[in-house]
Parts: C-alpha cells; sequence; structure tokens
C-alpha cells in the first residue's frame, strides 16, 4: 500500500558482463588469500556493485566462487542476504547441523556474525549476489577462521 511504501535509496543497476571488474584476493582484503598448498589454482572472485564498502555500510557485491571451492562465507555485519545466481552448490549455515543443496534462485541470509560453509562438487563454479549490511570475507577451507579488517 502507498501509506507503506517507502525509498531506501537502492536504484536498479544494469551489470553487462564486460564492464565488471573482478578482484582477487590481491586486490581486496574481503578474500582471505587462499594458501601456496591450495590444489587450485582458480581463486575465489568479488566484484563491488554498489553501496559503501567500508564500515557498517549497505552494500551489494557479486561473489565468484570456483569449481570444487571448499570453504566459508564469513560476515561480521549486522546482515547479509544471498542469492545464488549460477552454478549449485552445498550450504550449511553456521549453527545448524543440516546441509541444505542450493540451486540457482536459491536464497539465505542471516543476522549477526556469522560463518556459512559453502561446498561446490560440481566442475561448474557459481556465482552469488550477496547484499549485506557491514564486511564479509570469503576464506577457502585451507585457511584459519580470521575476523575481518
Amino acid at each position: 500500500p502507498t501509506d507503506q511504501a517507502f525509498d531506501r535509496g537502492e536504484r536498479p543497476i544494469n551489470v553487462e558482463r564486460s564492464n565488471i571488474n573482478w578482484l582477487d584476493e590481491t586486490n581486496t582484503t574481503w578474500i582471505h588469500p587462499v594458501e601456496k598448498t591450495s590444489k587450485s589454482s582458480v581463486k575465489p572472485m568479488l566484484a563491488f556493485l554498489w553501496g559503501t564498502f567500508n564500515g557498517d555500510g549497505v552494500n551489494g557485491t557479486l561473489v565468484k566462487l570456483p569449481a570444487e571451492f571448499a570453504g566459508k562465507i564469513q560476515c561480521d555485519g549486522s546482515r547479509i542476504q544471498c542469492v545464488l545466481i549460477k552454478g549449485e552448490t552445498q550450504l550449511k549455515l553456521d549453527g545448524k547441523q543440516k546441509v541444505e543443496s542450493l540451486t540457482p534462485g536459491s536464497y539465505f541470509m542471516s543476522t549477526g556474525d556469522k560463518v556459512h560453509q559453502v561446498n561446490l562438487n560440481t566442475n561448474e563454479g557459481c556465482l552469488i549476489y550477496v547484499r549485506s549490511k557491514g564486511r564479509f570475507r570469503v576464506v577457502s577451507e585451507s585457511n584459519k577462521m580470521t575476523n575481518p579488517e
């Protein structure tokens, strides 16, 4: 209803594949560096789309995880919302025992300091849209969990 409508200041964006600037661990602290002992030479990447990326501002980011990725999405913000755009993955939410299978269009969210275990058991990577309030970090399984800076 119009009496309940509000404007958050968010606007649609047109993302063209050739215009996306993918960042890896050498370009951002939001990806924990992969240890040299890791089997894969393909690393997680992300692309900042909109918002505030320092402090606890709201932002939108694309996260690209390589095939057979095993790791975590660690958030320290007050809220994170994720939509799987491409690929398939297994997800275990922090504090839960059940592992969920996600396909494109699947959604997960949490509030507070949470860790989401992500495993790709296919030859295809995945693409996740993340809307967060505050920062998050992608951590490969072979790395120890640390708090984002």
